[in-house]
């Protein structure tokens, strides 16, 4: 069987998937179920990737509002949409670790199955993919989470993680505790509800 069925009932061909079988409650649910980091943290509850997704989205508001920029209100929330649907392909592949997404022989092939999803996601949805210097602000704020959620949840504070950015001692202190799966979903569902202009 080539298709993955979902908790709404769709079946996802996830090598050629069809717009039309792409939920974004589907995604919500997924990702809200999905441990980060492999479920590797030492917190008693396993931090989801729908709340680094809605993480993500907080941090390229606080971007754009600190960068003064001239875009209009509309564009705003259109880029931290897009950072919060930044790993909705996930809902469809699990959240594989960096180490495993990176090998050479896998790398090409997970590229061609997220970037087919992330399509037909951005068809379903009406959504404009990401410009290059909409990625990069995506990128920056990703990784910037990364840095935090290292320190918050990983045994090593995140001080084997290569190319993380340097973030003040305060910021390290201010990030939330793990939610549970279903209090993630329906933030994520808000937050979504909120930037999406059907």
């Amino acid at each position: 069987m080539r298709e993955l069925e979902t908790v709404t009932g769709q079946l996802v061909n996830v090598s050629n998937p069809d717009p039309a079988t792409i939920s974004i409650e589907d995604i919500a649910w997924g990702l809200s179920r999905m441990s980060r980091f492999c479920g590797q943290t030492v917190t008693a509850v396993a931090y989801n990737v729908a709340q680094h997704s809605l993480f993500v989205a907080n941090e390229v508001e606080d971007i754009i509002k600190n960068s003064n920029s001239q875009l209009p209100p509309h564009r705003h929330s259109d880029i931290v949409l897009k950072a919060l649907l930044h790993d909705a392909a996930e809902a469809y592949t699990g959240d594989l670790p960096s180490p495993v997404k990176h090998l050479p022989k896998l790398r090409p092939i997970i590229i061609s199955i997220e970037d087919g999803l992330m399509a037909a996601l951005y068809t379903s949805l009406n959504i404009v993919a990401p410009t290059k210097e909409e990625q990069e602000i995506i990128k920056q704020a990703d990784r910037i989470a990364q840095k935090i959620e290292a320190h918050a949840f990983m045994m090593s504070r995140g001080k084997h993680w290569e190319n993380l950015p340097e973030v003040t001692l305060e910021r390290l202190q201010q990030f939330s505790e793990p939610l549970d799966s279903l209090t993630s979903y329906k933030l994520f569902m808000d937050k979504f509800n909120s930037l999406h202009r059907k």
